[in-house]
C-alpha cells in the first residue's frame, strides 16, 4: 500500500486523471440510468446528486489530489460514492411526501441528503487523520 501511495505523489498528474475518470464513470453512469429507466427510478440519489449541484464536490477532490494529498482524496471519492449507495436504502425507509397545501411546498424529507453529508463529512475527516498519520509515519 505504502508503494502505491508514494507512486502515486510521485506521478501527481496520473493521480488527478484517475479520479477525472472517476467523475467521468459517475455521471455516465447518471446518463445511463436516466436514458434507461427515466427520473423515476430506485437509483434516486444518483439524479439527486447530478441535479442539485453535488459534482461540484469534484473541485475540492481534485485540489486536494493536485496538492498531493492522495490518501485525504481517496476518501473523499470514497466518502461520496457510499454516502450515495447507502442513502438509496435511507431514502427508501424516510421517503414521504408532504402536502403541498401544508405550506412547506412540494418537497419531500432530506433525510438522505443528510445521511449523505454525514457520510462525506465523516470520510473528510477519516482522510485528513490517516495523511496526517502517514506523513508522520514518513518523516521518522
Amino acid at each position: 500500500m505504502t508503494d502505491l501511495i508514494e507512486k502515486g505523489r510521485q506521478h501527481r498528474f496520473i493521480g488527478v486523471a484517475v479520479h477525472m475518470l472517476v467523475f467521468l464513470a459517475f455521471y455516465l453512469l447518471y446518463l445511463l440510468i436516466l436514458v434507461t429507466m427515466g427520473t423515476d427510478n430506485p437509483f434516486y440519489p444518483f439524479d439527486w446528486a447530478a441535479n442539485r449541484g453535488f459534482l461540484c464536490y469534484w473541485v475540492p477532490v481534485l485540489i486536494v489530489r493536485l496538492l498531493n494529498y492522495n490518501i485525504a482524496a481517496g476518501c473523499m471519492t470514497t466518502g461520496y460514492f457510499l454516502g450515495l449507495l447507502l442513502s438509496i436504502p435511507v431514502n427508501k425507509l424516510t421517503y414521504q411526501e408532504i402536502p403541498y397545501d401544508s405550506g412547506v411546498g412540494f418537497y419531500t424529507t432530506m433525510y438522505e441528503f443528510y445521511f449523505w453529508f454525514f457520510v462525506v463529512v465523516i470520510s473528510i475527516v477519516v482522510g485528513i487523520v490517516e495523511e496526517v498519520r502517514y506523513r508522520k509515519r514518513q518523516a521518522s
